[in-house]
C-alpha cells in the first residue's frame, strides 16, 4: 500500500472516530439520567424546557458547556493537588536548567521511578483531599468531617450497619484523632480528623495493599514469562513482554486456582505454598524481573511543555486517585456485594468447587484476598477489590503496549489516557469492582497477539520479520479465558475470525465472516432482528430473511474472497485451526467439569456445572 493511501486512510479514520466520537458523547449527554447527574438543577432544568426528553442529541448540545463548567467546578477540591504539583514541577524546571543551562528535558526513567511517582501522588492526593471543600446541593460540605453515628444522621442504616459505624468511631475517638469542631444538637456533633492520623492511614491501609499487589504482579509476571519461554516466544521490547507475561500469568494462576477449587483445597495454607511455588520454580524469572524493574532504563527527550509529559502526569494521577478510592473494607453497589465479590467470598467459605465459578475466569484471582487473609477479613476483602481495580491496570497496560508497538512510542501514553478516562472504564475502576476490564484486558490482548502474527513488525520497521504461529495459539487461548469470564467474549472469536481471513485472502472475508457470524447471533437471540429493523423502519425484514440474506452475502463474499487469495488459502486454514484448537483446549477442563458434576456421559457444551448448594422447593 502506497505511503499516500495509508496517509489518507489514516486521516479518513481519525475524522471519523472525532466525529462518531463527538456525536456519542453529546447524545450521552442528553440521555435525561446523565443530564441529571452531569449538571447543576438549574441547567437541567432549561435544557429540559428546550428539549424534549427524547431528543437526545437537542439536550446534548444544549447541556454540553454547562456540563463542562460545572465538571470543573466540582473539581476545586483537587486544586491544592494541582497548584503542589505545578510547584514541584517549576522547582525541578529550575534545577534543571541551572544544571544544563536549557529547558529540553532529557532524562532517563526506570519502572521504580513510576512506582514512586504513583505512591508520592497517592499521599499528595490523600493529604489535600482530607481537608478539602466543595459545594453539595449548595452547602459546603469538607470530606474530612465526620458526624457522630446516630440514627438521625444514618436513617438509611439498619442497626447492624449503624454498629459496624459506631464501633469505628469509638476507635477512632481511643486512637485520638477526631477533633470535635461543633455540636449540631444533644446526639450529634461534628469533628474533624487530625492529620496526623490521616498520614498514619496512609501507613498502614494503602502501603500495604500496594505490597501487594506488587507481590501479586511479580507472580503473574514470573508465571506467564515461564510459559511464554515453553512456548519459545521472546517479545521484542520490555513493555511487550511484560504485558504477554502479565496476560500469560493471568490465565495460568487461573487454571491453578480453578483445579485447587475442583479438588477441594482451595484454603490458605494452599494458597500461599502455591503463590510462593510459583516465585521459587521460576526463580530465574523472578530475578529478571526485579532486575528489570530496579535498572531497566527508558531515555526520555522531550520540551519542557510536552503535551506527553501532561498526560502521563494526568494518568498516573488518575491511577492514584481510583487506587485511594478502592481503600475501602466494603464493595459500591448490588453488583460487587451479590455477584462480582460476592461468589469469590462464597467459593472460599465452601473451600471447594462452586456452580458459580465453574469456568476460568477472573473472579478465582478476585477471590484471593478472602483466600490468603480470610473470607471475613477486613484487609482481604479490600485486597480483593483491589485485585479488580488490577484488571483495569492490566486492560491499559495492553492499550500502551498495542499502540507503542504499531503506532510509535509517543501514542502510547495518550491511548491509555484516552481509554481509562472513558466514563464507563472509570467507573469500573473505582466504584462497580466489576470483571468487564478484565475482559476487555483478555480481548484487547488477544488481538494484540493476532495483530503480531499478521503484521510481525512494529511501527518504526518496514521489513516483515518471519510468522511465528505461536502468537496464534495464544490469541486463541486469550480469548477462552475471556470467555470463561464473560460468554459475550464469543463475538471476539468471529472477529478474530473475520480480520485474520480479510487480511491473508481478501478484505471481503472479513464482511462475509461478519455477516455469518450475525446469522449465527441472530438464530441464538443475541441478535433481535425484529427490535433492530423495527428501530431502524425496516419492518418488512423479518427474521427468516435476514437469515437467508446473511448466509448468501457471507458464503458469496467468503467465495470471492477464496478465488482472489489463492495463494493463501493453505496458510488461512491453518492459522484458523490453530486459533479454534488453542480456544477449544483452553475451554475443554471446565466444559469436561461441567459435564462431570451433571453427570452426563456423552458430555455437551454446558457452560456452567448444576448447582450443589442452592435447596430445591
Amino acid at each position: 500500500m502506497r505511503r499516500s493511501t495509508i496517509q489518507t486512510l489514516s486521516f479518513i479514520l481519525f475524522l471519523g472516530l472525532i466525529l462518531w466520537g463527538g456525536y456519542a458523547l453529546i447524545v450521552y449527554l442528553g440521555i435525561p439520567i446523565h443530564g441529571k447527574v452531569l449538571l447543576s438543577q438549574q441547567a437541567w432544568e432549561a435544557v429540559s424546557n428546550a428539549c424534549d426528553s427524547e431528543a437526545f442529541f437537542c439536550r446534548g448540545l444544549m447541556g454540553l458547556f454547562p456540563a463542562i463548567a460545572r465538571t470543573i467546578g466540582r473539581a476545586n477540591e483537587f486544586y491544592w493537588y494541582v497548584i503542589l504539583s505545578l510547584l514541584a514541577y517549576g522547582c525541578f524546571l529550575g534545577w534543571y536548567a541551572y544544571r544544563n543551562g536549557h529547558l529540553h528535558l532529557t532524562f532517563s526513567i526506570k519502572p521504580w521511578h513510576i512506582l514512586l511517582f504513583f505512591i508520592v501522588s497517592l499521599w499528595l492526593q490523600l493529604s489535600v483531599l482530607s481537608s478539602a471543600s466543595f459545594l453539595q446541593n449548595g452547602k459546603d460540605v469538607t470530606l474530612g468531617r465526620l458526624l457522630t453515628p446516630h440514627q438521625s444522621v444514618y436513617t438509611s442504616d439498619n442497626a447492624e450497619g449503624l454498629q459496624v459505624l459506631q464501633d469505628n468511631f469509638a476507635r477512632l475517638q481511643k486512637r485520638g484523632c477526631l477533633s470535635k469542631t461543633r455540636q449540631l444538637n444533644d446526639d450529634v456533633a461534628e469533628y474533624s480528623y487530625k492529620m496526623r492520623c490521616v498520614q498514619q492511614s496512609f501507613f498502614v491501609k494503602v502501603l500495604p495493599q500496594i505490597l501487594f499487589q506488587l507481590f501479586l504482579l511479580l507472580i503473574l509476571l514470573v508465571a506467564g514469562r515461564f510459559s511464554l519461554h515453553l512456548l519459545r516466544l521472546r517479545p521484542k521490547g520490555v513493555l511487550l513482554e511484560s504485558v504477554m507475561s502479565l496476560g500469560a500469568g493471568v490465565c495460568g494462576l487461573i487454571s491453578i486456582l480453578w483445579l485447587m477449587a475442583v479438588f477441594g483445597i482451595f484454603n490458605q495454607t494452599v494458597g500461599w505454598i502455591v503463590l510462593f511455588g510459583i516465585l521459587l520454580a521460576g526463580y530465574k524469572h523472578a530475578r529478571y524481573w526485579i532486575r528489570t524493574f530496579l535498572f531497566h532504563t527508558w531515555e526520555v527527550s522531550r520540551p519542557w511543555h510536552s503535551f506527553t509529559l501532561l498526560c502521563a502526569f494526568l494518568l498516573v494521577s488518575y491511577l492514584a486517585l481510583n487506587f485511594l478510592v478502592v481503600v475501602r473494607p466494603f464493595p459500591i453497589g448490588w453488583d460487587d456485594l451479590g455477584s462480582y465479590l460476592n461468589r469469590p467470598r462464597l467459593l472460599v467459605s465452601y473451600g471447594t468447587f462452586i456452580d458459580k465459578m465453574s469456568s476460568f475466569q477472573w473472579e478465582y484471582l478476585s477471590a484471593l484476598g478472602y483466600l490468603l487473609y480470610g473470607f471475613n477479613s477486613i484487609f482481604g476483602s479490600t485486597v480483593s477489590m483491589m485485585t479488580n481495580w488490577m484488571a483495569g491496570f492490566f486492560a491499559l497496560f495492553v492499550i500502551m503496549a498495542f499502540s507503542r508497538h504499531f503506532l510509535g512510542p509517543k501514542a502510547g501514553v495518550l491511548s491509555g489516557l484516552l481509554y481509562y478516562t472513558l466514563p464507563l472504564i472509570g467507573h469500573f475502576s473505582f466504584a462497580d469492582m466489576k470483571t468487564d476490564n478484565a475482559v476487555f484486558a483478555l480481548q484487547a490482548i488477544s488481538i494484540l497477539c493476532l495483530f503480531i502474527f499478521l503484521f510481525p513488525y512494529g511501527g518504526d520497521e518496514e521489513v516483515p520479520a518471519e510468522r511465528k504461529w505461536q502468537w496464534l495459539a495464544l490469541s486463541g487461548a486469550f480469548c477462552a479465558f475471556a470467555f470463561g469470564t464473560k460468554i459475550t467474549s464469543i463475538m471476539v472469536l468471529m472477529m478474530l475470525g473475520g480480520v485474520l481471513l480479510g487480511s491473508l485472502l481478501h478484505w471481503t472475508a472479513f464482511i462475509g465472516v461478519v455477516s455469518i457470524a450475525f446469522m449465527i447471533f441472530a438464530k441464538q437471540n443475541a441478535f433481535n432482528v425484529v427490535d433492530v429493523m423495527g428501530r431502524v423502519g425496516w419492518e418488512f425484514i423479518t427474521p427468516q430473511i435476514f437469515f437467508l440474506l446473511s448466509i448468501i452475502f457471507g458464503v458469496s463474499l467468503l467465495i470471492i474472497a477464496f478465488l482472489r487469495g489463492r495463494k493463501m488459502i493453505g496458510t488461512s486454514l491453518r492459522a484458523s485451526f490453530i486459533i479454534i484448537a488453542a480456544f477449544a483446549i483452553c475451554i475443554a477442563p471446565w466444559i469436561l467439569n461441567n459435564n462431570i458434576q451433571a453427570g452426563n456421559i456423552v458430555p455437551r457444551f454446558l457452560t456452567s456445572a448444576p448447582s450443589k448448594y442452592t435447596p430445591v422447593l
